[in-house]
């Protein structure tokens, strides 16, 4: 052999004891910023709770009142009824002619009504210059705004009859309503019933028709007709 060749063969020999000699290779150690980073687990990993979907979000619910609370609601006020008068008025009694006169409601005047009859053709009013009564809505010279109906009924007593009674033998006629009455010798047809009022006695068996008597006719009355238009004076019986 020759002499270059053993020396490669002798170093070649010489590395191989070196390399099974050596210690085992240390593990590198990392530093900290070297350090693996964790993974998050997976949301799918056992014994981990699947998060829930999100939801709306709720308002918070009220807090509960110690009283109970509603709403009232106020019915509407019913206009009111008045009565204007465009010409003068009577105010009487009671809802009809048969009752006395107590006041008048005067043209141009306005009142305000409160109640009315059962056939809503009278009504009871109050007025400032005398007793309050009632007034027909049915004449020409009065003018109603409101609903009559929405007033409450008021009930009154019947009127008292009132009668002209003729004492005479002469027919004496009643202005200004036209009506005759007969005279005595045809009893009971002589003494007529009228509604309190004025009137005017007039004879119609004397030329003229002249005027015996003038009066004021109220309820429960009875007025006689005494004189004639000759003049003859006579007494009841």
């Amino acid at each position: 052999m020759s002499r270059p060749r053993l020396i490669q063969f002798a170093l070649a020999f010489l590395l191989l004891i070196t390399a099974c000699n050596l210690p085992a290779a240390a593990t590198p150690t990392l530093l900290p910023t070297q350090a693996a980073t964790a993974l998050p687990a997976s949301p799918t990993s056992p014994g981990l709770p699947t998060p829930l979907p999100p939801t709306e979000s709720l308002p918070p619910a009220p807090t509960p009142s110690l009283a109970p609370s509603w709403t009232t609601t106020t019915p509407p006020t019913a206009a009111p009824v008045t009565v204007s008068a465009t010409g003068n008025l009577n105010v009487r009694r009671g809802p009809g002619v048969g009752y006395n006169p107590i006041g008048g409601l005067l043209k141009g005047e306005t009142a305000t009504a409160t109640a009315r009859d059962a056939n809503g053709e009278w009504l009871y009013i109050s007025l400032a210059s005398s007793k309050p009564g009632w007034v027909s809505i049915l004449t020409k010279f009065s003018t109603v705004s409101g609903d009559v109906q929405s007033l409450p009924v008021m009930s009154v007593d019947p009127p008292k009859p009132a009668y002209f009674r003729n004492c005479t033998f002469h027919p004496m006629l009643v202005k200004p309503v036209g009506i005759t009455v007969p005279p005595v010798n045809e009893s009971p047809q002589n003494k007529v019933q009228f509604n309190p009022g004025d009137y005017e006695i007039k004879d119609t068996n004397v030329a003229g028709e002249p005027t015996v008597m003038e009066a004021t006719l109220f309820e429960g009355q009875t007025i006689d007709i005494r004189t004639d238009g000759i003049p003859n004076t006579y007494s009841c019986p």
